[in-house]
C-alpha cells in the first residue's frame, strides 16, 4: 500500500507538471522529481540479473536557449536487478561519470567540451566520480501515467512506470518516468526517454538569465538502455 501511495503522488504531480510544461523543451516527457524515497527490498526468492555494462548506455542531450545542442553518453560501471515473475522488484547500478563521451563533436573541440563537463562547473568528477541509481518501485503503466504525457513522444510502448533515487553530486532526488521493460528467464532490458532538470542536482552552469541567448537550458534529455543477464 505504501508503494502505491508513493507512485500515485508522483503521478498526480506529473499531471500538473505537464500542463505547465514549456513547448520549447525536447519532445519527451518531463521526469517527475521529488524527495528521495525508501528503496525497494527484493524478496530472497527473486532472481538476480547482473548489468551488462558493455551493452548498457545512458545517452544525454543538452540544448542552448537559442539553437545548438551537444550530446554524448555515460557507461555503467556495475549493477544488478532483482526480477520476480518477470517483474523488476528492485535493483541498483552505478554510472561512471568519467566515462563521459561526446557524440556530436570530434578532436580538440570534443576534448575541450568533455573536460569542461567533467570540471567543477558541471559534474566535478574528481570529487564525484560516480552517480548511483536505486530503484524505489516499478508499477504497470496505467491510464493516469499515460495522461501525464499526452501529446508528447515517449519511449515506444512503455510497459511500466519506474520510480528511482538518483544520487549525483552528493544530491539525492527521486525520479519517476515511463519505461519499457522486457524480461525473460535469462535476460532483461529497460529503456526510457525523458527530460530531467539538471538544476535539481546542483548543475547550474549557464543558467544565469544575464547570459541572454547564450544561456543553457535547464532540462537535459535522457535516453537509457540497461541490459542484464540472469546470475542465479
Amino acid at each position: 500500500m505504501k508503494k502505491q501511495n508513493v507512485i500515485k503522488s508522483f503521478l498526480t504531480v506529473g499531471v500538473l507538471a505537464c500542463l505547465a510544461a514549456c513547448s520549447s523543451k525536447e519532445n519527451a516527457p518531463d521526469a517527475v522529481t521529488g524527495k528521495a524515497q525508501p528503496v525497494a527490498k527484493a524478496d530472497t526468492s527473486a532472481a538476480e540479473y547482473g548489468i551488462d555494462t558493455l551493452s548498457s548506455v545512458v545517452e544525454w542531450t543538452g540544448h542552448k536557449k537559442v539553437g545548438g545542442s551537444h550530446s554524448g553518453t555515460f557507461r555503467l560501471k556495475v549493477g544488478k536487478l532483482a526480477v520476480e515473475h518477470d517483474n523488476v522488484v528492485g535493483g541498483t547500478f552505478t554510472i561512471d561519470i568519467n566515462s563521459l563521451a561526446i557524440n556530436n563533436m570530434e578532436g580538440a573541440e570534443a576534448d575541450k567540451l568533455r573536460k569542461h563537463l567533467l570540471s567543477a562547473d558541471f559534474f566535478n568528477s574528481t570529487k564525484h566520480p560516480f552517480a548511483t541509481v536505486d530503484i524505489v518501485s516499478v508499477a504497470p503503466f496505467s491510464a493516469i501515467s499515460q495522461s501525464m504525457h499526452e501529446n508528447e513522444a515517449i519511449t515506444e510502448n512503455p510497459t511500466h512506470n519506474m520510480v528511482l533515487n538518483l544520487t549525483l553530486n552528493d544530491s539525492v532526488k527521486a525520479v519517476s518516468f515511463p519505461v519499457k521493460l522486457t524480461t525473460t528467464k535469462n535476460s532483461m532490458q529497460a529503456e526510457a526517454r525523458f527530460n530531467m532538470n539538471r538544476m535539481l542536482w546542483g548543475l547550474r552552469y549557464g543558467t544565469d538569465k544575464s547570459l541572454g541567448d547564450k544561456m543553457l537550458r535547464e532540462d537535459v534529455l535522457i535516453h537509457f538502455v540497461v541490459k542484464g543477464q540472469r546470475k542465479n
